[in-house]
């Protein structure tokens, strides 16, 4: 009996030991902490700049068909004068010397002409008027701009085939401009001068006329006359401004109203005006074309046939290619004395108007 109460004993004693053992150990898991992803900045929206509402204003200009106004054509004709608040008013001239006197008056706010001794004259006593910018330049080898042409029957005959032919006869050339200054050169070739022809006006309205008929022996003119007296058949052209070095044909003055009274206005028109120089750069396109024909209405081909005078997309003048000019005017006692680059001209606008450019 007591055996087996021991023995009853040793089991229930085993027992609670075993209930009463520690229990394992297990270590808590780690909770890591993951940090939400950091968003990249987004600049936020902001408000379109707002154009400048220009005032209105009218400018005055003297114009003409000649392609060396390609730039006033495309400013105006894909409206970037409207873009700066400006309607040109285009006013049409017989004389350019006309239209300077109008620009000393303050009648007309913007020259646009030919570098003639008129022109040199005017500005070394006219403080108020001012060359700002290019508006063509004959560039040596380009494209015949200004032209000498010759009756094609005369040419073909042999009768005028160079300079020495020309001695005696009739030539429509002004020797007081920039044609004046080619036809000398050209004369120089074999030891002549202007002064060894007969010089002669040829109204414009009658130049295919007047070859037609066989009543003009030589013209030397611009474009675009140069092209359609070409097409016309009846003239051979004998030689052009590009064989000699390059001259300042054509500019911009502004005289009064926008050198003094407001050159705010001044800078407004450059600016355009700048923007249609950089139009022209891109050559014969369909755009620029297109325009050009609008604003002179000539045919498409006698737009895309005809030289397109140089001029610089910046605007800005060469002046050595003016002193050319000058010098020869002077020598030809149609001007006192040389005048300065101060006096003919100031970059001032171009530099306004590409500012508003670049704002």
């Amino acid at each position: 009996m007591k055996k087996k109460f021991l023995y009853l004993y040793m089991m229930l004693m085993l027992v609670v030991s075993a209930c009463s053992a520690p229990a394992v150990q297990t270590e808590a898991p780690t909770v890591v902490s993951v940090a939400e992803p950091t968003a990249l900045p987004v600049d936020k929206p902001t408000a379109a700049p707002t154009e400048v509402v220009f005032d209105p204003v009218t400018i005055k200009i003297n114009m003409s068909k000649l392609t060396s106004y390609a730039p006033i054509f495309l400013a105006d004709q894909l409206g970037y004068f409207k873009k700066f608040g400006i309607t040109l008013e285009p006013i049409q001239l017989n004389k350019n010397s006309d239209a300077l006197t109008l620009a000393i008056s303050g009648d007309l706010d913007v020259y646009s002409g030919p570098v003639n001794a008129a022109l040199l004259n005017t500005l070394s006593i006219e403080p108020a008027l001012k060359v700002v910018g290019d508006r063509g330049y004959s560039e040596y080898g380009g494209c015949a701009y200004t032209a000498l042409l010759v009756r094609k029957d005369l040419f073909e005959s042999g009768e005028i085939t160079k300079p020495e032919d020309l001695k005696g006869r009739d030539v429509a050339v002004n020797s007081t401009s920039v044609t004046g200054w080619f036809f000398d050169n050209y004369m120089k070739t074999a030891g002549l001068s202007i002064d060894d022809v007969n010089p002669m006006d040829l109204p414009t309205n009658a130049y295919l006329d007047a070859f037609a008929n066989k009543e003009a022996t030589a013209l030397v003119s611009p474009e675009l006359h140069v092209t359609r007296l070409l097409k016309a058949g009846n003239v051979v052209l004998l030689s052009s401004s590009t064989d000699f070095p390059s001259q300042q044909q054509g500019v911009l003055v502004f005289g009064k109203t926008m050198m003094q009274d407001h050159p705010e206005l001044g800078a407004r028109f450059m600016a355009a005006y700048l923007m249609g120089a950089q139009k022209l750069a891109e050559g014969k396109t369909d755009e620029n074309v297109n325009a050009i024909v609008a604003a002179t209405s000539e045919d498409v081909e006698l737009i895309k046939e005809a030289c397109w005078i140089s001029v610089s997309s910046d605007a800005m003048i060469n002046f050595a290619a003016t002193d050319i000019l000058q010098q020869w005017y002077v020598e030809r006692g149609l001007l006192d004395a040389p005048i300065t680059e101060e006096q003919f001209w100031t970059p001032k606008f171009i530099e306004e108007g590409a500012k508003l450019l670049n704002n």
